[in-house]
């Protein structure tokens, strides 16, 4: 995958190049891959440090609840749909309107 694609580096290499002591013009781009590549995993790691992505990603979640009226998940752009499983056999059957939930962050300031 082109450098360009990663979508959830912290960083850039030029910014990595001109703040540090690899100033030096003469060195050229030898070290990009191995720079790129450290670039990567500090990325990944404070992605799993804070237990959440700092980036738009699209994927479908499942979540276990305890039978109470809140659901805590992570932090959420949109939902397209939610269903549920009510007979517990894995084929959530049945959808929710979108009036028949509240999308709330939890960890909000008070109003």
């Amino acid at each position: 995958m082109a450098r360009e694609a990663y979508r959830s580096l912290y960083g850039d290499l030029a910014k990595l190049k001109d703040d540090s002591l690899l100033k030096d013009p003469a060195a050229g781009s030898g070290d990009d891959d191995e720079m790129f590549q450290l670039l990567l995993a500090v990325s990944d790691w404070v992605d799993h440090f804070c237990n959440r992505y700092f980036y738009s990603k699209t994927q479908t979640m499942e979540f276990d609840g305890s039978g109470s009226t809140r659901l805590l998940i992570p932090d959420l752009v949109s939902l397209t749909s939610l269903k549920e499983d009510s007979t517990d056999d894995q084929s959530f059957n049945e959808t929710w309107a979108a009036g028949d939930y509240w999308l709330e962050p939890y960890n909000a300031e008070p109003e």
